[in-house]
């Protein structure tokens, strides 16, 4: 539960209000709650906003706070009946509030006297909640039980979503599942590489016959992205990633070299986290991965993005099992709570966790007491040195920052120029190639509503939007066709809020004194909340480049590439296609590497005696050395 300002006062009930994460992001919002006493907040980040309504034993006042996704003229008014109903169906007696994206929502007299309609710019909403706090308690519920506090005793608190009240029956369904992979993991173990090679090739094949229905489905859930960048995530991860596997060995001896026999074994039960930017992509390209090394998955999927995410699994899992794998090799919690996934990653019976998402949650995941592989975020510099190809340049920049509305962590964050001549022939060509460069005094409006400073994290509303969208959002006029948003820097780092990670086609840039500035300035961006991930270069000068790449914390230095499609590899260079990207100890990860599937295998070594001059000769009856170690002896 979020920290309330309830004070008591006559004639005033408690009015627990329950608000979605897109309206939350709205500070209008936080202030008006924080400014009417009565009223407690839970926030709809984790779980559904249907499963706690239909859960959480209300005993007073209910508010409804839903922000819409952007419509108009009629399909506003269909909207606001198919949600409408959806809450009423579980909460007859609420209050609702609609956040639409019109500047005067349509009247919303015939929905009935409890439903308000406010703009993003939340004009009367704090009349609203005065007007609420200030009326009785409900009536009696069906059951009889009074819906008012008793006398003498508080109301009842409402169970916080990151703390379910039914956390042993969680970890009964966790440990079903648990149990119901480590099964399929025993049977899996006896596969052989021809087996293995069959089940992932299947399973590749049905990822790339549905990559256009799993991006809509992204769509539809999330929000986020586009559908047409979203197939191509798709795709990258059933065949860009196939493709690099398929010839590889992963079972039994997979290298005999120098005097050492290498021997894949599985790990076994993989417990995966997936992130609600990349929802169905990180799902194939997981699935993928984890089996190609024998290994079964649990899948625990965001709360907003859970129908795709099993949808994705369960392609994965129907095309795998069709083509032999065992039953239970992928599944899936069904019912999402921080709770539950916190219980899939402690279960004893997890081998490994693989954890991508905020940060919070990969925290966990090493304080899980299993092992695990997370992934930190990124906060992606880009150095454009006065020697750079502009052109190209400013073509990778713009091609990166807005692929799927810059939803993947390895997006530019910030374009470092060490010259004003470099900077303004570049901001001339970005602009003439859809981006709009803001002033300072859009930048303020543009920073209002693109974070939630609290939680240090970027507004979800904002969160792979158009940048249309955004800045009609933050009350500035763009051209149509605006692909990019530009926004100035101070300086880089946290003296400015525009140079932390902002997943949206939103790119702040600076222009810094000198080649020695410009570097300490991608050292603070990436200082600041993306250490260890990826900086990029545009430069022919060899040895900027050298100093650069010794200098930035960041594991992938890209040059003269762009950083999205740089850094996931493959495309541009022959980094690991991956979309899970190791930060190393400076992002508080336990790997560098673009994550794949030898990444999940358990290496076995076994080393032969190296042989010296003055040894005894070896007995010349029976099997040699090499005979006795032999990849077939040990298969």
């Amino acid at each position: 539960m979020l920290p309330s300002e309830h004070v008591a006062g006559p004639r005033r009930s408690t009015v627990h209000a329950v608000v979605d994460a897109a309206s939350w992001g709205f500070p209008w919002l936080r202030h008006g709650f924080r400014g009417c006493a009565g009223v407690e907040a839970v926030v709809a980040d984790r779980l559904p906003m249907s499963h706690i309504l239909d859960r959480l034993p209300w005993r007073s006042a209910l508010l409804v706070v839903e922000t819409l996704p952007p419509s108009s003229g009629a399909g506003l008014r269909s909207q606001v009946e198919s949600h409408l109903a959806r809450i009423r169906a579980l909460q007859p007696h609420a209050a609702v509030v609609f956040v639409t994206d019109h500047r005067r929502p349509v009247g919303s007299a015939a929905l009935g006297r409890s439903v308000h309609l406010v703009n993003s710019h939340g004009e009367g909403f704090a009349a609203i909640l005065d007007a609420l706090a200030s009326t009785p308690a409900l009536p009696a519920s069906p059951g009889g039980a009074s819906t008012r506090p008793q006398k003498g005793r508080p109301a009842a608190r409402v169970p916080s979503p990151v703390d379910p009240s039914s956390g042993t029956q969680e970890e009964d369904r966790t440990a079903r599942l648990v149990d119901g992979a480590r099964a399929a993991a025993k049977e899996f173990w006896a596969y052989d590489q021809l087996m293995v090679d069959h089940i992932v090739a299947s399973m590749s094949k049905a990822g790339v016959e549905n990559e256009r229905l799993l991006a809509q489905l992204a769509v539809a859930e999330t929000g986020m992205g586009n559908v047409e960048d979203k197939v191509t995530k798709n795709h990258f991860a059933a065949q860009v990633v196939f493709e690099h596997l398929s010839d590889q060995a992963s079972v039994g001896v997979i290298d005999d070299a120098g005097g050492i026999l290498t021997v894949a074994e599985p790990f076994g039960v993989i417990a995966a986290v997936t992130p609600v930017t990349n929802p169905t992509s990180t799902v194939i390209f997981k699935s993928l991965i984890a089996l190609k090394g024998r290994n079964v998955v649990i899948f625990a999927f965001h709360p907003r993005a859970q129908r795709c995410g099993e949808a994705a699994a369960r392609i994965m899992r129907d095309a795998a099992v069709s083509a032999g794998a065992p039953e239970h090799c992928i599944q899936w919690i069904s019912a999402p709570s921080v709770g539950a996934t916190e219980s899939l990653m402690r279960n004893e019976g997890v081998s490994l966790v693989l954890a991508t998402g905020g940060s919070a949650m990969v925290k966990a995941a090493y304080s899980s007491g299993n092992p695990a592989l997370g992934v930190g975020p990124g906060n992606v510099p880009v150095y454009v040195e006065k020697s750079a190809d502009l052109t190209l340049a400013v073509a990778e920049i713009i091609a990166s920052k807005t692929f799927d509305n810059g939803t993947i962590c390895s997006s530019d964050q910030c374009v470092i120029f060490d010259d004003q001549g470099t900077a303004k022939e570049a901001l001339r060509l970005l602009a003439a190639q859809g981006a709009y460069v803001a002033d300072g005094v859009e930048k303020v409006k543009l920073e209002a509503v693109m974070f939630d400073k609290e939680r240090g994290v970027p507004a979800p509303e904002i969160v792979g939007r158009t940048a249309r969208l955004i800045a009609e959002r933050a009350g500035v006029d763009v051209p149509a066709g605006t692909r990019l948003l530009l926004v100035p820097l101070d300086r880089t780092g946290e003296a400015d809020w525009m140079s932390h990670e902002k997943l949206s086609p939103v790119l702040g840039w600076f222009v810094a004194s000198s080649r020695a500035a410009a570097m300490e300035a991608a050292v603070a961006q990436l200082e600041f909340g993306g250490a260890g991930h990826t900086a990029v270069i545009f430069t022919r000068d060899d040895e900027v480049l050298r100093e650069f790449s010794l200098r930035v914390p960041a594991n992938r230095v890209l040059v003269n590439q762009p950083a999205v499609y740089g850094a996931i590899g493959s495309l541009y260079n022959d980094l690991t296609p991956s979309l899970t990207l190791g930060c190393g100890a400076r992002g508080g990860n336990s790997s560098t590497d673009n994550i794949g599937f030898r990444n999940l295998l358990n290496l076995k070594r076994v080393v032969r005696r190296r042989a010296d001059d003055d040894d005894p000769a070896p007995p010349s009856e029976g099997p040699s050395a090499d005979e006795r170690w032999s990849a077939q002896h040990l298969a």
